[in-house]
């Protein structure tokens, strides 16, 4: 934010109307205010933070101190700052609440406090609530963090030097616009814990899978389902005599001491049939598990086994 132009008028010591045209100053952004204690130097600060969110620098200066007690009583009290953001310019007019003469009559009344924000495109922002909440989002700062930051107010300097380490984290990481990458750090905490714990998961089931009585218990279990689907699939293979899984109930001794290619094969098979099993029955699932149970008993080679095995295998992924 760069200030181009700012007018205070009835504001702090100044009595009358007065303009600090920054323009002139350039573009270098770094400007010296100098003068004499009470010339009006921090009134200047005060100003520009009042005009952007509505209070001074100073947390020692409310609002309702801001009237200048030199000026008449018919000179309103206001502030009017043109700022450029962005490359964009912006224009933002506040007033403090203060006592003024009545237009008619005698007497006094309240001028009540408001604000005015005129955008670039000249779209005109009003209510002090909804201007300081615009400004704060074109600035990017709140008036808090802009005091320590931009203009830092005399005998406040040593705030942001004693601030503690997460405030002055969020204030530089407004100013530079770093939030996404703080979100993106976030994140990627997140799925690395995420993906910690899939991978403590999987260390366990597979120390789980190691011993010899857990990995048979799983197989004891997936039996079970397949045998009762085979039932439900075929009804009256009770009653046939014809080897099969009906009458060699897949033996557990015997898978486990054949062939280690044919063992890996028929533990696939079943794992498939397993898997088949849980799903909605249709035409096609039950004749595949027809199909496969009677597999499993015979003492076919792996030439034989692998498309069955294969097929199964393809299924379960549809």
């Amino acid at each position: 934010m760069r200030p181009l132009n700012l007018t205070m008028s009835a504001f702090g010591p100044y009595a009358g109307q007065t303009t600090v045209d920054f323009s002139v100053l350039g573009t270098s952004g770094l400007y010296l205010i100098t003068g004499d204690t009470g010339a009006g130097k921090t009134t200047i600060f005060d100003a520009i933070t009042y005009a952007l969110y509505g209070e001074a620098s100073g947390e020692s200066r409310e609002s309702s101190m801001l009237r200048s007690k030199y000026a008449a009583p018919e000179t309103p009290t206001f502030v009017e700052l043109t700022f450029l953001n962005g490359g964009k310019t912006y224009t933002v007019r506040r007033n403090p609440e203060y006592t003024r003469p009545k237009t008619r009559g005698t007497g006094t009344t309240v001028q009540k406090a408001d604000a005015e924000l005129t955008m670039p495109d000249s779209r005109i922002i009003t209510k002090a609530r909804d201007v300081t909440a615009a400004v704060t989002d074109i600035v990017g700062v709140d008036r808090e963090q802009f005091a320590r930051i931009a203009m830092i107010a005399q005998g406040e300097f040593r705030k942001l030097l004693l601030a503690q380490t997460d405030e002055r984290k969020a204030i530089f990481r407004q100013i530079f616009h770093t939030g996404q990458y703080q979100a993106l750090q976030n994140r990627l905490k997140e799925e690395t814990a995420a993906l910690d714990r899939q991978c403590g998961e999987l260390e366990a089931g597979l120390r789980q899978a190691a011993r010899a009585d857990a990995a048979e218990d799983a197989l004891r279990r997936m039996q079970d389902i397949v045998e009762t689907e085979k039932h439900r699939v075929a009804p009256n293979c009770a009653t046939c005599t014809m080897r099969c899984g009906n009458t060699d109930n897949y033996d557990l001794a015997r898978l486990w001491d054949a062939p280690e290619e044919l063992r890996t094969l028929k533990l696939r098979l079943l794992a498939a049939l397993f898997t088949l099993a849980q799903r909605r029955s249709t035409d096609r699932i039950r004749k595949e598990i027809c199909d496969d149970l009677f597999v499993l008993a015979e003492d076919w080679d792996s030439s034989l086994l692998s498309p069955i095995v294969r097929r199964a295998e393809e299924l379960c992924k549809e």
